[in-house]
């Protein structure tokens, strides 16, 4: 009962973070809301809009992978140590600083796994877009071959394809281990700026 009580005594002193950070929440709340909208039937819209071809393809693929990064972005941004910040607020850090010293290095992590997970929704979605809007790309060779039952260059596309997406994520993958091991879980600077 005591840590109960301890705990709305903190939400009701600090009303304003705790609005703000219901606000966030629920930001994105409804982004993972939209986002749950399948992408393939947004397609057709593209093709109106930017017509059958390049364009098309890579603004569809574009959009299949940005979303999930701002999402994360957003979710990180609204995880920052609110201590961090009114701790720089009090020695009067400018804003350049801030956003250099605590708020990159917190969501440093978060934006190297949402960069690795927006390569593989973008080049997924490119597929899916040379699929529906056929003429060229791996995804048209692909569906194209499926319907004339060539086995070989049906494995040989497959291969391919899998060699795209694996090389560039485990490159990625390499990159997040190594901003999470050296950003998970603080802002260093902020303890030299303070001194």
């Amino acid at each position: 009962m005591s840590g109960v009580h301890s705990r709305d005594h903190r939400w009701r002193r600090c009303p304003g973070e705790a609005r703000e950070r219901r606000t966030s929440a629920e930001g994105i709340e409804r982004g993972i809301t939209v986002y749950s909208i399948p992408k393939v039937t947004l397609y057709p819209i593209f093709l109106l809009l930017l017509g059958i071809g390049e364009v098309s393809r890579i603004g569809f693929a574009f959009i299949h992978g940005f979303l999930p990064m701002i999402l994360i972005v957003m979710g990180a941004t609204s995880s920052v140590d609110r201590i961090h910040l009114k701790l720089a607020a009090s020695i009067r850090m400018g804003m350049l600083s801030m956003i250099r010293r605590i708020l990159v290095p917190s969501i440093l992590p978060a934006l190297s796994t949402g960069m690795r997970l927006s390569f593989g929704l973008t080049f997924l979605g490119l597929i899916l877009a040379e699929m529906f809007s056929g003429g060229t790309g791996l995804g048209y060779e692909l569906l194209r071959n499926v319907t004339l039952v060539r086995m070989e260059d049906i494995v040989g596309e497959v291969v391919l394809v899998a060699a795209i997406a694996l090389i560039p994520t485990g490159l990625l993958q390499m990159i997040e281990r190594r901003v999470h091991s050296r950003y998970e879980g603080g802002t260093p600077a902020l303890g030299r700026t303070a001194l």
